[in-house]
């Protein structure tokens, strides 16, 4: 068994496994799938030797089973998905689940911007909202959610708080370090940095040995640390 296997193994769930974590049967997470209801599987194996993977596309290896991956932590919004369709339907439960999750993300961002870093598109000076901008990050982050995207990449995608504060600390990294390849900064800005860099390699998830060489893991943590300890 090869190393993607293995990660899959470890981290995530086949779609039968996380059904019955949710104590739901396969074919009612197919039909909160369809729904958009929930979460994506994060990992689709198609066949021995390829695996689609929502954040890094094909991967291709040898000695896969084909299954389609969860994360476990998206137990929480499948919980919430059952309990939302039960009172209102299919219909208003995607769109009352779309809102809940935009709300609570505009909200984590706003924490966020005076916490970790300005988001200087989304918030002015004092910290009023500019709506058109904040709006549009929500929507790309419900669209991240569906597709399964944050199940891949962040360590607890069970949380908003977790999802919000990976993607702020990621956004931070790039900006302030050129996407890891400015390191000239006194030490004040260098220990500040270091602090980011150890805050988003606990926030992100390790990702599977074929996509972590190209990953944001690899070069906001491991790369950006390195050069930054030894300059």
């Amino acid at each position: 068994m090869n190393d993607l296997q293995n990660y899959l193994d470890h981290h995530y769930q086949t779609s039968e496994l996380f059904a019955n974590t949710c104590a739901i049967s396969p074919e009612e997470l197919d039909i909160l799938l369809s729904q958009q209801l929930i979460p994506a599987p994060s990992y689709n194996v198609i066949s021995d030797k390829k695996c689609i993977s929502q954040a890094f596309g094909e991967l291709n290896s040898t000695g896969l089973r084909i299954e389609k991956y969860f994360h476990p932590g998206n137990k929480f919004w499948v919980t919430l998905a059952v309990e939302t369709k039960t009172k209102v339907g299919s219909v208003q439960a995607h769109a009352d689940l779309k809102e809940r999750f935009k709300q609570n993300f505009a909200a984590e961002l706003k924490i966020l911007n005076c916490k970790i870093f300005p988001l200087q598109d989304s918030f002015t000076e004092n910290g009023s909202i500019i709506s058109d901008c904040l709006g549009a990050r929500t929507d790309v982050a419900w669209d991240y959610f569906l597709k399964g995207v944050f199940s891949l990449c962040v360590a607890d995608p069970s949380s908003v708080q977790s999802i919000a504060t990976k993607e702020v600390l990621q956004e931070a990294l790039i900006t302030l370090t050129q996407n890891g390849v400015k390191t000239d900064f006194n030490m004040e800005e260098k220990n500040h940095i270091l602090n980011l860099i150890d805050q988003y390699e606990q926030a992100a998830m390790p990702f599977s040995p074929v996509e972590y060489p190209t990953s944001s893991r690899k070069r906001l943590v491991e790369d950006l640390r390195a050069k930054l300890i030894t300059d």
